[in-house]
């Protein structure tokens, strides 16, 4: 889902942003970028601690992991001019995403996806669900809290084994860093978002040309050389012909 930041009409809005994004940006994706790679390596820590603590909730662990999956695919588009995110881009859109480079162009448009998604999944995971990792974390803090709690879940090792424990709390620190970096990372790409908006907004309104005619956008950047801006011509006024009245000029008279 990338939402092109356009209304349809004529001015700024409708010109996508593409390209590197503006200076006012790079904070923000600075840190965006940070909880990328973080939720790269959590996912890889969660998998592989998840599937030997519970090898018969191997499968659902897996299929959970993929709206990680889809964050980690989002936020490479979203930083695909990033000089060390650009080599990955490339890879993606040469093999797996081969038919969503003519659909996504990546970049800037793809904040609101990015934000989205992120908070969406911090919810989701949230919900206790069978085969779940927040079940699997609440079933093993019962079990760490309380040595009289029933085990109702098949563990690969013995409960409150030396192999439990570690392998029970790298899952739980796991769990707990990815979403920590989907709320960080996805915080960080609203207020991003809005600020483009915002600056959108502010070079629409302050450029004083007719929104029926020009554009007037000046860019996200403010440099006015990104965009083309419309100027109408002058209205021409019309030449009148010379009016008529008969019976006029040097001609002359019949019978003089």
């Amino acid at each position: 889902m990338v939402i092109p930041l356009g209304d349809g009409g004529p001015g700024p809005m409708t010109q996508p942003m593409v390209g590197p994004p503006p200076e006012y940006l790079l904070a923000r994706y600075r840190k965006i970028k940070a909880c990328l790679i973080v939720q790269i390596f959590g996912s890889i820590m969660q998998l592989g601690s998840g599937i030997p603590l519970q090898p018969s909730n191997s499968q659902n662990l897996i299929i959970n992991s993929l709206d990680v999956v889809i964050i980690i695919i989002t936020g490479i588009f979203l930083l695909k001019d990033d000089l060390m995110i650009s080599q990955w881009h490339q890879c993606l859109v040469r093999t797996f995403c081969a038919t969503c480079a003519d659909q996504c162009q990546g970049g800037v448009p793809c904040l609101c996806s990015w934000f989205f998604i992120c908070f969406l999944n911090v919810i989701m995971a949230l919900i206790p669900s069978s085969g779940s990792q927040i079940s699997i974390i609440i079933a093993g803090i019962h079990l760490v809290l309380n040595d009289s709690a029933p085990d109702k879940m098949s563990w690969g090792f013995p409960v409150r084994s030396m192999p439990w424990y570690i392998l029970f709390f790298t899952f739980f620190a796991s769990e707990v860093i990815l979403l920590l970096a989907q709320l960080i990372g996805g915080w960080h790409g609203y207020k991003a978002f809005q600020e483009v908006m915002r600056r959108m907004a502010e070079e629409s309104g302050g450029t004083g040309a007719d929104p029926g005619v020009g554009g007037g956008f000046q860019g996200a950047d403010g440099d006015p050389s990104m965009f083309r801006q419309g100027v109408a011509a002058p209205p021409q006024q019309r030449q009148q012909p010379p009016s008529f009245t008969p019976f006029q000029g040097g001609g002359q008279r019949l019978g003089s």
